[in-house]
C-alpha cells in the first residue's frame, strides 16, 4: 500500500497466503496465469486469482473460490481492481 493510502485510510490490504495441499486442481481454461491466493472470512475458504487473454486478446481475470463444489461463487472479470474487489468483500 503506498503512503497516501496509509495515511488517508485507503483501501484495506488484501491478504494472502498458501492454501492447503490440493484445494485448487487442474488448469483455468481462460486464466491460467496465477497470481495470488486469498484466505476468507470463514476460515476455511480461499480464492485464487488468476488472469489471462480473453476472446478478444483483452485482459481478463478470475477468481475461483474453493472449496464450492458447484462453483457458484467464482466469477470472472475485465478489470483486475473489480476481481480484488470481489476477493475483499468476502475476506
Amino acid at each position: 500500500m503506498n503512503e497516501q493510502a496509509k495515511v488517508f485510510g485507503g483501501p484495506r490490504p488484501l491478504r494472502e497466503g498458501s492454501p492447503p495441499r490440493g484445494l485448487f486442481q487442474g488448469r483455468n481454461f481462460m486464466t491460467p496465469a496465477i497470481e495470488s491466493y486469498h484466505p476468507l472470512r470463514d476460515g476455511q475458504s480461499w480464492a485464487e486469482l488468476s488472469g489471462g487473454r480473453g476472446i478478444n486478446n483483452d485482459p481478463i481475470f478470475g477468481v475461483t473460490i474453493r472449496p464450492d463444489p458447484e462453483y457458484k461463487l467464482s466469477a470472472m472479470f475485465y478489470s483486475r481492481d473489480e476481481a480484488i474487489e470481489y476477493i475483499k468483500e468476502r475476506s
